[in-house]
């Protein structure tokens, strides 16, 4: 079986990843840990902004992956994927489907609410 993790870089991202870890370590599976950045213009504007802004997002899914794979346990196999896209689910639902996952892992933002039990 092989799971997909959207993967952030903060707790809510390591907590994904333990689960996931979990999961793929009961079943024998694997994961593929993917992160989304924005998706910039197809096309360079004249003062190369764009172009800038494009590496950064880069350097930042390189880094998120780096903690990525520092947090992972070493017995679990993984592929660590950036994608871009306007909303996540279509930088990874063809990833989805090119890999034929069994199972897509999504770490969810929780509302800010202080009347929640974890707001």
């Amino acid at each position: 079986m092989k799971y997909l993790v959207g993967f952030s870089p903060d707790q809510g991202g390591r907590e994904a990843l333990a689960l996931a870890a979990v999961l793929a370590r009961s079943t024998g599976g694997s994961l593929v840990v993917c992160t989304i950045i924005p998706e910039t213009w197809g096309h360079p504007p004249p003062a190369r902004v764009d172009a800038e802004y494009a590496s950064f997002l880069n350097q930042n899914a390189e880094k998120a992956l780096a903690k990525a794979r520092a947090t992972l346990p070493g017995d679990i196999a993984a592929e660590f994927v950036a994608r871009a896209g306007r909303r996540i689910s279509r930088p990874i639902g063809p990833r989805k489907t090119k890999a034929k996952l069994e199972a897509l892992l999504k770490r969810m933002h929780p509302p800010n609410d202080s009347s929640s039990p974890t707001g």
